[in-house]
């Protein structure tokens, strides 16, 4: 079974304009299948700085221990918040002209940035336990009956591939309440850097076998709907580290993505 993909043409990134017809069928995927890949996002350098900047502030995270404030979501795996700071502070990254269309889409234009962290799955990390992000808002009504209410953007920071692992998704599950798949298909996806996938918060997923030397970062956003809190996954560690100065260099147009920092601005400036 393949991931759901859809890739960005030169001339869309030239004009920093998704075409109708792309936006259509992203979003249609996404809604049938919980998930979708998105090829040829981010420019090589970017991806580097990124990359760069990650190794060097969170290395502390690449050994195996207990952690004060990073979530223990595995064997070998840690979830850890990311400051909202250069380079991470690119509209590139969080408003992409291209992604951010799919997600208001998806969630309503008016959704909201949630949290801005990583998974750092160490050398010889096993196979992750099966799980979804997100539980069904109301268990008793069909999932099927229900809208997207959180999506989470998870962007690779080395290839994901056979050796290094991946994001193993059941496609469809995040219309489904059992705890088991009851489609048994699912797909690992191989992810180059410069790629990344969308997973609605309710899809069964785990994180694959980390069979290299290489420590494998994947970053990730959640973008949700702005009256909903992720209350299962940040008990340990903020959604959103940004300084009050960080927090006033957001542009004006991406702003309103933020307007929830302001009920909780105590806790994060």
């Amino acid at each position: 079974m393949m991931l759901p993909a859809i890739s960005f043409t030169p001339d869309e990134h030239a004009c920093s304009c998704v075409r109708q017809d792309v936006l259509q069928q992203a979003v249609k995927q996404f809604r049938l299948h919980g998930c979708l890949f998105l090829g040829n996002v981010f420019p090589t350098k970017f991806m580097t700085r990124l990359r760069n900047a990650y190794q060097k502030r969170y290395a502390r995270y690449f050994e195996e221990a207990h952690h004060l404030d990073a979530l223990e979501v595995g064997q070998k795996r840690y979830m850890v918040t990311v400051a909202f700071r250069p380079p991470f502070t690119a509209p590139l990254l969080y408003a992409h002209p291209l992604v951010l269309p799919i997600i208001r889409a998806i969630l309503g234009e008016d959704c909201v940035l949630g949290s801005l962290a990583s998974v750092v799955s160490l050398p010889g990390a096993p196979l992750q336990h099966l799980h979804r992000d997100g539980p069904a808002l109301f268990p008793t009504m069909p999932n099927e009956l229900l809208p997207c209410y959180a999506l989470t953007m998870a962007i690779p920071l080395i290839e994901f591939n056979d050796v290094h692992g991946t994001t193993r998704m059941w496609p469809g599950t995040h219309l489904q309440i059992a705890e088991q798949p009851v489609n048994a298909s699912f797909v690992d996806p191989q992810v180059p850097v410069g790629s990344c996938f969308l997973m609605d918060y309710r899809i069964l997923h785990q994180g694959t076998e980390n069979r290299s030397q290489h420590v494998r970062p994947l970053l990730y956003l959640v973008y949700h709907r702005p009256w909903f809190k992720d209350y299962r996954n940040y008990k340990k560690q903020p959604f959103l580290i940004i300084s009050k100065r960080q927090y006033q260099k957001i542009p004006e147009c991406y702003r309103g993505m933020f307007a929830w920092i302001e009920h909780y601005k105590h806790g994060l400036f």
